[in-house]
């Protein structure tokens, strides 16, 4: 495949804690998986990213990717959840907070808005669309149906 055929897919994961107070700092916390590090903040410039450029610029960029485990819901089940995954918790991509964490976990999500956050999901940040739905987002999950994006 040519360089100008390739085509960049990306599940972008966009979660924002807005606090409800004006004088904490806002956070924004994008996650995205199935995406190597091929924007211009990485020194690559296969792709055009002047937003992300900017943002990595003002912000904080990390270049060293780690994960709990290489499977894109179990590891973002385990990260938010803060809970290590075993050889029966956390290990395919249709795995769950609600049913696969001890009952009373306290997500990062819902830790900040516990704390007088305004947190908003945009996009895929569980595999399920109703996991954690209920302690952790001040509104309803936002979710895009890739299939029918152009």
């Amino acid at each position: 495949m040519h360089k100008s055929q390739y085509t960049i897919f990306l599940t972008a994961l966009l979660v924002l804690f807005i606090p409800a107070s004006f004088g904490a700092k806002n956070i924004l916390f994008l996650a995205v998986d199935d995406l190597r590090p091929e924007l211009g903040c990485f020194d690559v410039n296969r792709a055009k990213t002047p937003s992300i450029d900017r943002l990595a610029q003002s912000g904080v960029l990390f270049e060293s990717a780690y994960c709990q485990v290489p499977v894109c819901g179990a590891s973002r089940s385990s990260l938010l959840s803060g809970i290590y995954p075993t050889p029966k918790r956390f290990t395919t991509y249709y795995s769950s907070v609600d049913k696969n964490a001890p009952a009373g976990t306290l997500t990062l999500p819902a830790h900040f808005r516990n704390n007088g956050y305004d947190t908003q999901c945009i996009g895929k940040i569980y595999h399920h669309a109703d996991d954690d739905l209920a302690q952790s987002w001040s509104n309803p999950l936002f979710r895009l149906d890739w299939k029918k994006v152009n």
